[in-house]
């Protein structure tokens, strides 16, 4: 029999143990029996009941009233009450307590024993060990403890006579046994009855013993006993005895005490309890610790020291400490965990080479291992670096799931802080990996998201904190701020993440997205109210990210509006009518909000229909006049704040009258509001268009339909405005101008009043001539004054100079200094360094305040030029002025477009500057102008590409106006830039012999296709009729046409209108309908006359960009335009032959492949629309092998690809899946676009394309010319191509790809017998096996071509493509020769002469 395992088996042991028990096959010390089966069939039959019970319940239910089922499944307080029965005590003894006359019992202390009593009940008890509860029990007494002398005594009664029945029942053999016992489950009976049947049942088990016993003599007993105990594993028995003994002594110490509470005196005086209340405290650690007093001091040392040598003896060492092995779990040393309690180490300099976690303070702050941050701080932690400060993101996702809610709130808190840095750029190159990015991917999101569910406040408003930080950068939030006041600053992109196929088609939402945004809006809108009071900061918070939910989407708004009772929260508890100044420590609940007020003006900015139920429900305009009618200074409120407010009042009122709402209000509070210009603009556009609505709504009442109510305000409501402004803006301007240092002295705040002014000076002017009243006299005499008093002297000032050239200077400073990378999901304005600091600017303005100011005197200047042609020549020196042209010329060397939808407001400032321009060459004259005109259309060009969501307009007007415009009057036209078009013929370099197709130089081409720019534009500007809605909503914008508008909030804003090949684009629309017919299984047999023509101007307005506009298309690759040029090949089978469209080509084609944009054609870079350049390539070779018949043309560029500087794939694909068409390629050596060394070098060393060279050449799929063809066209009345090409490829069989020819056998050739590392015995051997491939071609003369072929020839000669040696060189015959020999062929490697 196995013993029990022991304290020093390990696991491996107990292992091993049943390994050994199963071995053995031994029977186990226990079985288990089953003691009744009609139990278990009992047990059986009623777990089935309860099944039928369940069933039978359920049934009952589907046929229950609905009263009488919540009757059923009622769970309040009184149904579960109601159901609690008492326990049976009657069998349990019970003790009454003591009445003592105290309300409490005295209160007992440890030290409170007297020192006698105690060391004479230790000498009485010295052999057991005893509580010290025990031992007060014991020396107190039990009356102290609230039991009576006489219970005790009848408890001890009670104990004596059951031992002495005990021993009388079972006389002496048996009074050494206890009381018999069995397994009885006794915790699992039900009640007491039970328990009284199972005491019963124990009593009659023993009463069978004893009888048993008392049948047996003392020797068979013993006998027995023997015997059982060697059937027993000697350490249970062991075990059994010891706990036997146990019990034995207990009951010894329980009669000792029993004897000793009979012989003392319980009764206590009170004199007795107070000296011992009194007494010195004392705490008992140990039993032989004596009570510390002054009597026995020096005896308490002498027992330390005995103490400590018996330590000394039975102890053991860890670290620097004793430990005795008394000491419990001491006796195995953990070092592992002892490494804890020693002093951190001073963390290494050194970085790892991947590089060391980023650690963050709890203010969000980067920290260093290196960094000397005290322990106290909080900043160490048992992680995986102890001695490093600081948290790991990791390390605080861990800590915000904690069960212990402040560390909770400290990981959320820090989390949220190092969002909000990261947002501000702040740790900008410091990292590896944008922590935006990991933290959205790691779900950071759902972490907020649960901590929104806590019942906590505290962990609330730092899941709400977290959400502002992940929604909102700051950046953005500052810069549309600052710009609002700009023309059409208000209007700003929705931030929905868009798709691939929207941002292909520029047409669909992301369903997906908008889902989740709403989601978004949803949860959060639940928090606003969820929180019951919440401190300043998280109120903030809350509205900021309802703010950001409300620029989403124009649907995602709505959802805002539509949540119950959010907005009568929000307009009640922060929008309030009345309030009093609050203090800080008091709820913030029942004061108004500048924040909230921001919310309105987004949700009036996302549509006019919200802004009407605004008004409508919640009274917006009063809150608006209430908030506007009194100084900032005067709404009790703090300052900040309540200018804030006012602010925000403000511009929420402007966007409501832009709408043409709230105009009834500007009435009564017009004195309020005059002196707000944006207001006054606002009012002066809704006044404007109230003639227009008028009419409308005569004709829609005549017709019998409902129209749009007309607006309150009319034209007679602004005109007095015009003094106010006129005035304003002279005197500004003229206050501006008397500045002695205006560098120093202009402030952001004087520029932004100007422009508000010279902004609502501009909408009068643009408005007037469409109103009745208008008097065209006494405007032009406005104008004039306005021109002599203000316009010319600011244009002729410095002022404006410095304007410019703090925008346009340095020119790396206007890119935003920090890129954050794109998060799709997380989308935003772009710009996370809106405001640019050039270096000579004072630090009290920026950029985007000179951007503002040039901008609306630009409008205003146009203005002006349209309606008073006569005073144009006055403004003639402002485009010749120096710093125009460096402004110019900056903006066309800007190499990148900016991706931040804030630099919309420069677009616009050089929109107005060309329409400016445009008015002054067609009212002056060309000649003025000449030396700028090129700048000018330069710059137009890059505009139409930079235009941004919502500014259709403007570039369909640019378009029309400006970029496409044949007339020389006009002075925009190419035509500027030499009239002499023949002298520019005869310049053009002499084209090969490939391209002798084309019928007209290309001095002549670029001529014809000027003349025919009136066709060219009016195809571009027809692609805008697919965009028709998006343009009329943007001349609505552009125009401020109230009844046109609906929203303000833009389609989402993924980059520029146009792409930067936006030229190419009606061929890449007619190869995609191609495409889409050919998928759809049917055939194009005929190229109709519209495709010809939308191809032909396309080429034409291609070429004469690359002429006269080269630097526009610097963003587009090399690679992107032969690509769309192939797209022409590919859209017809014979439009390739069409004499324009050819002509245009090889044009083209010819300026691409010059010798200085040859380095920059390379086909593995990204084109935009095509996943992979390979997949075009391989259709064009399919296209090729059926439709080309040899066509030179389409050989050329089809050949681009094939050169040696771009991937082996592309010859691949035509050597070895097409390798038909080597056939038809016979272009002459000649005759190629780019040099021969393009596909002759480095040498290929591609093992697999150079042995389909080697295939080709033995199968003759290429061969050598054998007689010289000259490709001439046949005498034909309508010049057919066609039969040109077919006759040319009949007369000239023999002549298959010589290029080719030459480039297997070249490359063949250098790889055989070119040098190798001898010691690279895997290339040695890889050489050798090839060379023996080529020693088995059958063919004489491929063989001989392969090994005598010495270099190309130096005339392109067509009968001789390449030199050969007469005789092969020593060294090549001896390798020849000993091909078979690995070592000698090593040497020979090592020295010969190659290519």
């Amino acid at each position: 029999m196995f013993s029990r395992p022991g304290a020093q088996e390990t696991e491996k042991d107990l292992l091993r143990f049943q390994d050994e028990f199963l071995a053995g096959r031994l029977e186990p010390s226990a079985t288990v029996v089953r003691a009744n089966k009609e139990d278990e069939t009992g047990l059986r039959d009623a777990g089935d009941k309860r099944v039928l019970a369940e069933e039978n319940r359920k049934k009952n239910e589907e046929d229950m009233d609905c009263a009488d089922l919540l009757d059923t499944h009622d769970r309040h307080v009184t149904k579960v009450l109601s159901q609690i029965t008492e326990r049976d005590i009657h069998a349990s003894h019970v003790m009454a307590p003591k009445i003592s006359q105290k309300g409490f019992p005295a209160v007992l202390h440890r030290g409170n024993i007297e020192n006698q009593k105690l060391s004479t009940f230790r000498a009485n008890t010295a052999e057991t060990k005893k509580s010290l509860f025990a031992q007060q029990f014991a020396t107190l007494g039990n009356d102290l403890f609230g039991v009576p002398e006489e219970q005790m005594k009848n408890l001890v009664t009670s104990r004596d006579e059951r031992k002495k029945s005990g021993v009388e029942t079972a006389s002496n053999v048996t009074a050494q046994f206890s009381k018999s016992s069995v397994i009885s489950g006794e915790g699992l009976t039900g009640s007491a009855n039970e328990r009284v049947h199972l005491d019963k049942a124990i009593d009659e088990i023993h009463s069978e013993n004893v009888a048993r016993l008392e049948a047996m003599t003392k020797d068979e007993i013993l006998e027995e006993q023997a015997r059982i105990k060697a059937s027993l594993d000697p350490s249970l028995v062991a075990f059994l005895t010891s706990r036997h003994k146990k019990c034995d002594n207990e009951e010894m110490e329980t009669d000792t005490t029993a004897k000793e509470f009979k012989n003392r005196n319980v009764n206590c005086t009170s004199s007795t309890t107070n000296e011992s209340i009194l007494a010195e405290k004392h705490v008992h650690f140990n039993d032989n610790v004596q009570v510390m007093t002054q009597e026995n001091l020096q005896s308490t040392v002498s027992v330390n020291e005995q103490h400590e040598n018996l330590m000394s003896d039975n102890s053991m060492t860890i670290g620097n400490l004793k430990v005795s092995q008394k000491w419990l779990h001491m006796d195995t040393v953990e070092t592992e965990k002892l490494e804890w309690m020693k002093d951190c180490t001073v963390p290494s300099a050194v970085d790892s080479k991947q590089g060391d976690q980023a650690r963050f303070d709890f203010n969000g702050n980067l920290l260093s291992k290196t960094d000397s941050i005290p322990e106290y701080i909080g900043l160490h932690h048992h992680g995986n670096e102890p001695s490093a400060p600081g948290y790991t993101l990791e390390e605080l996702f861990v800590l915000a799931r904690s069960t212990f809610q402040q560390q909770r709130v400290f990981a959320l808190q820090t989390l949220a802080r190092i969002i909000k840095q990261d947002q501000q750029g702040i740790f900008e190159s410091l990292l590896s990996e944008e922590i935006l990015s990991v933290l959205l991917n790691a779900g950071i999101l759902f972490l907020l998201r649960w901590a929104l569910d806590d019942t906590s406040e505290a962990v609330i408003a730092v899941a709400v904190q977290g959400f502002a930080a992940v929604l909102i950068v700051p950046c953005d939030k500052d810069t549309a701020d600052q710009l609002f006041s700009f023309p059409r600053g208000h209007e700003l992109p929705a931030l929905r993440p868009v798709n691939e196929k929207e941002e292909a088609e520029k047409s669909s939402y992301n369903e997906d997205e908008e889902e989740k945004g709403l989601t978004d809006a949803q949860l959060l809108k639940q928090d606003a109210v969820k929180v019951c009071s919440p401190a300043e900061p998280t109120v903030n918070d809350i509205l900021d990210v309802l703010t950001r939910i409300s620029q989403h989407s124009t649907q995602a708004a709505n959802e805002v509006l539509k949540c119950p009772r959010l907005i009568e929260t929000i307009f009640e508890s922060f929008l309030p009518l009345s309030w009093k100044m609050l203090d800080q420590t008091v709820s913030v609940h029942g004061r108004p909000f500048s924040t909230a007020m921001q919310l309105v003006k987004g949700l009036c900015c996302a549509g006019k229909h919200m802004t009407a139920s605004l008004i409508s429900k919640h009274k917006l305009l009063d809150r608006i006049l209430r908030y506007t009618a009194l100084a900032p200074t005067n709404m009790q409120l703090p300052m900040q704040e309540a200018f804030s407010l006012f602010i925000e009042s403000l511009r929420t009122w402007k966007i409501c009258v832009l709408y043409g709402l709230g105009c009834d209000a500007e009435k009564s509070e017009l004195c309020c509001a005059s002196a707000i210009f944006g207001i006054v603009e606002a009012v002066i556009f809704a006044a404007g268009t109230a003639a227009d609505q008028k009419a409308q709504v005569d004709i829609s009442s005549s017709e019998g339909q409902d129209g749009i109510p007309p607006l309150a305000l009319n034209w007679s409501h602004v005109t007095g405005f015009l003094p106010l402004i006129g005035g304003c803006v002279t005197k500004w301007i003229k206050e501006i101008m008397e500045f002695n240092d205006f560098k120093v002295q202009l402030q952001s705040e004087s520029l932004c009043l100007v422009s508000g002014a010279i902004a609502a000076l501009s909408a009068f002017y643009s408005l007037s001539p469409d109103q009745a009243s208008h008097s065209p006299v006494e405007v032009l005499q406005q104008l004039e004054n306005l021109t002599d008093d203000v316009l010319l002297p600011i244009i002729n000032s410095e002022i404006l100079d410095h304007c410019f050239t703090q925008i346009s200077s340095p020119v790396d400073a206007r890119l935003p200094k920090f890129h954050r990378k794109s998060i799709p999901s997380l989308p935003g304005f772009g710009s996370l360094e809106p405001v640019r600091k050039p270096a000579n600017r004072g630090p009290a303005t920026s950029v985007n305040e000179f951007v503002g100011f040039t901008s609306s005197l630009l409008r205003l200047l146009c203005q002006v030029t349209k309606q008073h042609k006569g005073i144009a020549s006055k403004f003639s020196t402002f485009l010749c002025k120096e710093a125009i042209v460096a402004y110019l010329k900056s903006v066309i060397a800007l190499s990148e477009v900016s991706s931040c939808f804030f630099a919309r407001q420069e677009h616009h400032l050089q929109y107005y500057l060309l329409k400016f321009a445009y008015n002054e060459v067609e009212l002056t004259g060309i000649a003025d102008f000449t030396h700028i005109i090129s700048l000018l259309h330069e710059v137009a060009l890059l505009l139409f590409t930079k235009f941004l969501p919502g500014d259709e307009f403007y570039a369909h007007d640019l378009l029309s106006t400006v970029l496409l415009n044949s007339s020389e009057s006009d002075g925009l036209s190419p035509v500027g830039v030499t009239k002499d078009l023949s002298e520019m013929s005869l310049a053009t370099p002499s084209m090969p012999f490939t391209y002798d197709t084309a019928t007209a130089t290309r001095g002549e081409l670029v001529a014809k296709a000027h003349n025919n720019l009136p066709s060219i534009s009016s195809m571009f500007v027809g692609s805008f009729n697919g965009t028709r809605r998006a343009l009329v909503t943007s001349r609505s914008l552009a125009l401020h046409n109230v009844h046109g508008v609906q929203s303000f909030l833009l389609r989402p804003c993924t980059g520029p209108l146009q792409p930067a090949d936006w030229m190419f684009l009606p061929i890449v629309d007619l190869h995609n309908q191609a495409v889409s017919i050919e998928m759809n299984g049917k055939s194009i047999d005929a190229i109709a006359d519209h495709t010809v023509s939308t191809v032909t101007r396309t080429l034409q307005f291609v070429l004469m960009l690359e002429k006269w506009r080269p630097s526009c298309l610097r963003h587009v690759s090399m690679a992107s335009r032969i690509a769309r040029l192939m797209c022409v090949f590919l859209t017809g089978n014979d439009l390739f032959l069409n004499s324009q469209v050819r002509d245009y080509l090889s044009a083209l084609l010819r300026i691409y492949t010059s010798p200085s944009r040859q380095n920059l054609l390379d086909f593995s870079s990204s084109i935009p629309g095509l996943t992979s350049f390979y997949d075009l390539f391989a259709s064009f070779l399919a296209q090729f092998s059926a439709v080309s018949f040899g066509d030179p043309l389409f050989a050329s560029f089809l050949i681009l690809s094939l050169t040696q500087r771009h991937d082996f794939k592309f010859r691949r694909a035509v050597w070895e899946e097409h390798v038909g068409v080597l056939r038809a390629l016979s272009i002459p050596l000649d005759q190629l676009p780019l040099p021969l060394e393009e596909f002759l070098h480095p040498v290929e060393q591609n093992q697999s394309l150079l042995a389909l060279y080697l295939r080709a050449l033995a199968t003759q799929a290429v061969r050598q010319v054998k007689g010289a063809g000259k490709f001439e066209f046949l005498p034909c009345a309508k010049r057919n191509i066609f039969f040109s090409i077919w006759n040319y490829v009949l007369r000239n069989k023999s002549q298959w790809s010589p290029l080719f020819y030459l480039v297997a056998v070249h490359h063949v050739n250098s790889f055989v017998f070119q040098r190798v590392d001898p010691e690279d015995e895997t290339a040695l051997k890889r050489k050798i096996g090839f060379l023996k491939q080529v020693l088995l071609v059958q063919n004489e003369n491929v063989r001989r071509d392969i090994l005598h072929y010495h270099k190309p020839s130096s005339s392109s000669s067509v009968v001789d493509p390449f030199e050969k040696f007469t005789n092969l060189p020593a060294d090549r015959q001896l390798l020849l020769r000993n091909r078979d020999c690995l070592e000698d062929c090593r040497q020979m490697y090592e020295t010969i002469s190659s290519v």
